[in-house]
């Protein structure tokens, strides 16, 4: 019941959170670069963290359905790769409509 060690305990959890936060945004930075010599935008950035999230807190063994809705050539596709990459496997991706004649 040491006010002490609980204060301490919390300032250790929050550096790791941190230090969490900043591995996965330069893994992130590094997979854009790799699959496509740029870096990533924000929303991109966030986009990627938010399904390894979701992936990790559920099971990284299921499929999470996702959509993101950009205008063409707004980067959807490097999402994707990155993410691919990242996971060290395969991401599927559907088109949901297709273009009228």
């Amino acid at each position: 019941n040491n006010p002490f060690f609980a204060l301490h305990f919390v300032n250790n959890m929050a550096t790791i959170i941190e230090e969490k936060k900043l591995l996965l945004d330069r893994a992130i930075e590094a997979a854009f670069q790799d699959c496509h010599g740029f870096s990533p935008r924000d929303w991109q950035k966030e986009t990627v963290a938010k399904l390894l999230n979701r992936l990790f807190e559920d099971d990284a063994t299921k499929i999470i359905p996702s959509l993101l809705v950009r205008s063409t050539g707004g980067g959807k596709s490097a999402v994707r790769d990155a993410l691919g990459l990242l996971l060290g496997g395969v991401v599927t991706t559907l088109p949901i409509g297709t273009p009228s004649d």
